[in-house]
């Protein structure tokens, strides 16, 4: 045991250098490491006791240690410290490198428990999310066989659990790379205490005072975990990709057999126009003669005669039907027609629509007047006054198009002067 003659800083020293190997010294070991000798029957035995509180050193004696946290560094240097193959510390730059890389492998992983290994928790996270990955592609797989077969499932349209799950991934990497511009400071300034700890002290032979190791194997791990994550997140961006795709195919398959649909309707439509087109006349001279009039030959019970009736009925009915079915068949190449005739006629072509319409008003008009049993005077006179009606529409019709042309003109000059001007 240390007397208080013996001075302190002797001490420490002989005891950092590793100089005191002496049952005394082994002594104080056994104590900081819980063990107390006692006196059974006379002989000296040892038992395992709780760590007493640190005493004052002012009796010469080294305070007890509790080596229980594994994350303390001052009982991390300690530990290391007390082992009785170790090197001896002949410097206080030693002492700053031993130190130093005592705070560097805090998080050694052979010798911290699994509480305290961070990076095996991203790299169980990453593993989760890489089969998280192949499950869903053998899950897109198999809806894409069914797709083959006619059954659409919803989650071939669904990308919620991969958006969720790059989230996941991104946020992995963003800390991964926090984590890496840590540990490459630390490692920095490692480096550069060595080389500072190596210009200061004499010995320019020593080996490195700060072990890097440890941040170089953490680097090292983070390197292999960011590709992996990154993988696993290339690979559900082409999986989300897949699926877009898959979806637009989707779509277009829905189109096609909606346009297949769309052209049954369409032919089903047609076949009853056809039938509304030949039984629309047919039922409407058919209520013609339905009418009490003696218009109708009768026979002598003062009925119409059926075939006399029948044969207005077939042949007024077919003469309208048969041209309108035709129509029916034919309106694309009819509207191509109106197309080219409009092509050919031009500006004109708005003046002979007006022109027939009114013909065709003047002589649906005209026409019941005439074929009346009016005054020729009469008759006369409604035509003039009808036929002035269509000469006082067409020159007010002409007066608009002069006016709205002429406007046009006039606003135009007055644009291009105001740009000249400006």
């Amino acid at each position: 045991m240390p007397t208080a003659e013996t001075s302190k800083p002797g001490f420490y020293i002989k005891w950092f250098s590793g100089m005191v190997h002496n049952p005394h010294a082994s002594l104080v070991r056994q104590r900081a490491m819980g063990y107390r000798p006692m006196m059974i029957g006379g002989h000296s035995s040892k038992e395992p006791r709780a760590s007493q509180p640190s005493r004052n050193l002012a009796d010469g004696t080294w305070p007890e240690l509790k080596l229980d946290d594994p994350l303390n560094v001052s009982q991390i240097v300690n530990r290391h410290l007390l082992k009785q193959n170790r090197s001896a510390v002949e410097s206080v730059f030693e002492l700053a490198g031993l130190i130093t890389t005592c705070c560097v492998d805090l998080f050694d992983p052979y010798q911290v428990s699994e509480d305290y290994l961070f990076l095996d928790f991203f790299e169980n996270s990453i593993g989760q999310a890489s089969d998280k990955v192949a499950n869903y592609l053998r899950n897109f797989k198999g809806s894409v066989s069914e797709f083959k077969q006619g059954i659409v499932t919803a989650d071939i349209m669904d990308i919620t659990s991969e958006t969720e799950l790059m989230i996941e991934l991104d946020d992995i990497l963003d800390e991964l790379h926090t984590l890496k511009l840590v540990l490459t400071d630390q490692k920095s300034v490692a480096q550069d205490m060595n080389r500072t700890l190596r210009e200061s002290d004499r010995d320019a032979s020593a080996s490195a005072y700060v072990n890097t190791k440890t941040l170089e194997s953490h680097l090292q791990r983070i390197e292999q975990m960011e590709q992996a994550a990154s993988k696993a997140e290339k690979t559900l961006h082409r999986l989300v990709d897949l699926k877009q795709k898959q979806a637009s195919l989707t779509e277009a398959w829905y189109a096609r057999e909606s346009a297949k649909d769309t052209a049954r309707q369409g032919k089903t439509v047609v076949v009853f126009t056809v039938v509304t087109i030949i039984f629309l006349p047919v039922s409407f001279i058919a209520a013609i003669f339905a009418i009490d009039s003696n218009g109708f030959r009768r026979d002598k019970d003062d009925k119409i005669p059926f075939g006399y009736m029948l044969t207005y009925i077939l042949s007024i009915g077919l003469t309208l039907s048969i041209p309108l079915i035709v129509i029916a068949f034919n309106v694309d190449r009819i509207a191509r027609w109106f197309r080219s005739l409009r092509g050919m006629f031009g500006r004109f072509w708005h003046i002979s629509i007006v022109i027939a319409l009114a013909a065709a008003v003047l002589t649906a008009v005209i026409g019941p007047v005439w074929t009346s049993k009016l005054a020729g005077g009469i008759k006369a006179s409604v035509s003039i006054v009808l036929i002035m009606l269509l000469v006082v529409a067409a020159i007010g019709l002409t007066m608009h198009k002069l006016m709205t042309s002429l406007s046009r003109k006039v606003s135009v000059t007055t644009s291009s002067g105001s740009s000249w001007a400006s």
